[in-house]
């Protein structure tokens, strides 16, 4: 294969790496980097370039540094992450933002929802239900990730049923999603502080929003349900909170979702790396293959797997 058309396919290759990318989640992030920084090495294009089209090779390899650049932080942000050191993971994120000429600094909230989502965060109902008394319109879209009030609550460090209660009383609506497809129930997977969350709480959570409307079969543009996102981005709890209030284990991923290579797989097949989550998932259904759910049931290496922490409530 020549330089031109190696450097077609390599293209292309990163386009198919670039479709699988969620930017909300760190190990896809990551995942993204490695695949790409790998593409670029094995390929050999940087050198075989540099003898046709110099600047083109400089490009790449500068291109190749600042994706190894973007690897440690993005593992410094996940090391941060995973200590709870937010302002940490808020720096190593602007600093991988700044490498791929990305702006994550929102602009200012306008009044009165800059006080709103401060007292939501502090998770000062009394505040909030103040604010509330002049009626704000609580189904906007704010910021770079489009999210609104309920979203905020459902990320706020000791996130409760309390809290969505005064929001929903303000009418904010529990199907109101962002632009991608986002609603509050997805958002029991966007939650930092999941490690510290008992499963009664995220089954209270997605219990209550289910009471009042939400919508277990919602779907973003990626065609993940919450369920799905749970499975992809979440916990084994937060899949078991959703089992509990009703998710249906055996819907299949839509044609026409952003990662055609999951077009047609169940929540069982996409949860395979995390055992926690699919013990969860053959607890709850046997699903549209039997004998595969029979082969896990009885494998001894899974169970212990999804045990081996000794959470027994996943």
């Amino acid at each position: 294969m020549d330089p031109p058309q190696k450097a077609k396919a390599v293209r292309t290759q990163i386009t198919d790496d670039l479709m699988g990318f969620d930017p909300t989640n760190l190990s896809s992030a990551q995942d993204l980097l490695s695949s790409l920084s790998t593409t670029l090495k094995t390929s050999n294009i940087i050198s075989e370039l540099a003898e046709t089209n110099p600047d083109a090779a400089q490009n790449l390899h500068e291109n190749l540094q600042a994706l190894q650049e973007m690897q440690v932080l993005v593992g410094q942000t996940q090391a941060a992450q995973a200590v709870g050191d937010m302002d940490a993971m808020m720096a190593f994120s602007q600093s991988v933002a700044a490498l791929g000429g990305l702006d994550l600094t929102d602009d200012p909230l306008p009044a009165p929802f800059d006080a709103l989502a401060e007292a939501i965060e502090d998770n000062d109902i009394a505040t909030v239900t103040a604010m509330l008394a002049t009626s704000p319109d609580l189904n906007q879209n704010f910021g770079h990730d489009r999210a609104f009030p309920l979203i905020w609550a459902m990320r706020a460090e000791g996130r409760n049923v309390a809290m969505l209660e005064t929001l929903v009383a303000g009418v904010a609506d529990v199907t109101f999603a962002t632009p991608e497809g986002y609603t509050a129930l997805h958002s029991l997977a966007d939650y930092d502080f999941g490690a510290h969350e008992p499963l009664s709480t995220a089954a209270e959570i997605a219990d209550w929003l289910v009471a009042q409307g939400a919508d277990l079969t919602a779907r973003n543009t990626y065609g993940w349900t919450p369920l799905d996102r749970a499975i992809f981005e979440g916990r084994a709890r937060q899949v078991k909170a959703l089992l509990q209030a009703g998710a249906d284990p055996n819907l299949h991923l839509p044609q026409g979702v952003r990662m055609s290579f999951e077009t047609g797989r169940t929540p069982l097949s996409n949860a395979l790396p995390d055992p926690k989550s699919v013990a969860a998932l053959i607890d709850a259904e046997p699903g549209d293959d039997p004998a595969f759910v029979t082969g896990l049931r009885a494998s001894r290496e899974l169970i212990l797997a999804a045990q081996k922490d000794g959470d027994a409530t996943f």
